[in-house]
């Protein structure tokens, strides 16, 4: 049997992203080449570009034409090309390149439109009496500073400011990144200077991509820094946010309707596939039934309908029932904790939802207040925050709500992605609470703020985490549950952390890691 998945064509979405940011924030005048057509002019405000389990997502439109295409690996990066494969949704594979014409036909030239000097740029027109220091568009691993973001200090009379932007071409991803590099850079500044006060961060990004970064910001600790957003165009005209302007947070949270009604044959395929090892449904908020293995989606149950496939779905007939056999057979061999192929893609990939399974099953051994209730995933919840990250969000015993933020492996954007869909879901209870109880109707729901548990292996937490959530708010019921190494085969608590700044309502499990 054929692996489901060619070895050759797979490579970290997140890799693909910050490459072609990288790219892009470099380039002066890109263009997109596929299959020697005429070049598709890419400008910053007519782009986006979004990394997903299954690659990156590139859609680019304007006066020429438009496209949109899932890259899935990249073959070759040079300063003035980059080269990509990709693919048309639900066709077939396809190279394309995105040239720096400019660059290609000037080569080694340099002028204003480098990130350095447009933040440069951006700082006197708005600050022109502002002194500029430690200008920097370079990654500093030893402080976990991105390359992603230009950073600088920014002194006006005796007070300064740490600063960091989103250069132009920047993905939504990379400015929603903006705020956990500039905590660090922050509190690097703070750490290095003695001798006056850098009273706080200041954030520039395009326009446009502002409000989740001021959301994210009302759920900071306002004692302990001073934090503004500013918003600039394609022209550099600069203008200063209202961080009250984070947008509408129900519009962020579906409600949730009641589960479908299968039928024949959907139940008899339901009552056979269950049969089959490590295979689990999961509930959807739109009432369709997500079958998994190990968290890896292979088929969903509709009303009417099933369908299957890794990367393109196929409706389920009676004739093709035995290809989905077959598949399910072929993915659990590659896809279990005995597998003899670790370096599988199959058994590495969405190592996220392979956790987010075990802690469905196991939940009550990590929390005894979490058991009984149910347990929905954040993309099921909240489509608009859907980032590849897997929250998961339940009630405790109480009633009060949980939000579960999952990690498999150190990731720097933890604690703000958290925090993120907190700040979301706390305004939520208080303004539409109709949207949270129609998620527990057996349940009263507590309008009190819910909890925000980050939970990932012991030794998996990112270094800068703690550093991180010391500049959230006091309002942040903050906790960190530490897993075993070995939570593929089965999950097991190391430690339940409290914040210190959290009521007596539970009590801290200290167990050694």
């Amino acid at each position: 049997m054929s692996p489901v998945v060619d070895r050759r064509t797979l490579q970290d979405p997140q890799q693909i992203l910050e490459a072609l940011e990288s790219f892009l924030q470099a380039a002066k005048s890109p263009v997109l080449v596929e299959d020697g057509r005429q070049a598709l002019a890419i400008v910053r405000d007519r782009l986006r570009i979004e990394a997903t389990p299954s690659g990156v997502i590139l859609e680019s439109w304007g006066p020429q034409g438009a496209v949109i295409r899932r890259l899935t690996s990249i073959a070759s990066v040079t300063r003035t090309r980059i080269e990509l494969r990709a693919k048309r949704f639900a066709q077939r594979d396809i190279r394309l390149s995105i040239i720096d014409s400019a660059a290609a036909s000037v080569a080694g030239s340099t002028d204003g439109h480098s990130s350095q000097i447009f933040l440069k740029r951006l700082i006197a027109r708005e600050f022109p009496l502002a002194r500029v220091s430690k200008l920097s568009g370079h990654s500093d691993l030893q402080h976990s500073l991105s390359g992603r973001h230009v950073r600088c200090r920014m002194d006006e009379g005796q007070l300064s400011w740490a600063v960091v932007a989103a250069p132009p071409m920047s993905s939504a991803e990379s400015c929603d990144c903006a705020i956990t590099t500039g905590l660090l850079w922050l509190d690097s500044l703070r750490q290095m200077e003695t001798r006056r006060p850098i009273v706080g961060l200041r954030i520039f990004l395009p326009l446009g991509r502002q409000e989740r970064t001021c959301r994210i910001l009302r759920g900071l600790n306002l004692q302990l820094a001073v934090y503004e957003v500013y918003a600039y165009d394609p022209r550099g005209n600069v203008q200063k946010i209202d961080l009250a302007n984070a947008g509408n947070t129900r519009t962020l949270f579906r409600a949730r309707y009641r589960p479908a009604a299968f039928g024949p044959p959907l139940l008899d395929w339901l009552a056979q596939l269950e049969q089959r090892p490590w295979v689990a449904t999961v509930a959807q908020a739109n009432g369709s039934l997500s079958l998994r293995i190990l968290g890896l989606e292979f088929a969903a149950a509709r009303a009417r309908e099933m369908v299957y496939g890794l990367q393109t779905q196929t409706v389920v007939t009676q004739e093709n029932f035995g290809d989905v056999l077959k598949l399910v057979d072929q993915l659990a061999s590659f896809r279990n904790p005995n597998a003899a192929d670790r370096d599988h893609p199959l058994y590495r990939a969405d190592p996220e939802r392979w956790l987010e399974s075990r802690i469905r099953r196991d939940i009550q051994n990590l929390d005894p207040s979490l058991g009984g209730t149910p347990l929905f995933s954040q993309s099921e919840a909240a489509a608009g925050l859907d980032r590849g990250i897997i929250d998961l969000i339940t009630a405790d015993q109480s009633g009060r709500l949980a939000i579960l933020e999952v990690k498999a492996t150190a990731n720097l954007q933890l604690p703000i992605q958290a925090l993120d869909y907190w700040v979301a879901v706390d305004a939520i209870i208080r303004t539409s609470p109709d949207l949270i109880t129609s998620y527990f109707p057996d349940l009263p729901v507590s309008q009190a703020s819910p909890r925000l548990i980050l939970i990932a292996p012991a030794l998996e937490f990112h270094p800068t985490t703690e550093l991180i959530t010391g500049y959230f708010g006091a309002q942040v019921p903050l906790e960190r549950i530490g897993l075993n190494a070995g939570w593929r085969t089965a999950v097991k608590k190391r430690y339940h952390q409290l914040d210190r700044g959290r009521p007596d309502c539970f009590r801290a499990d200290t167990a050694a890691v």
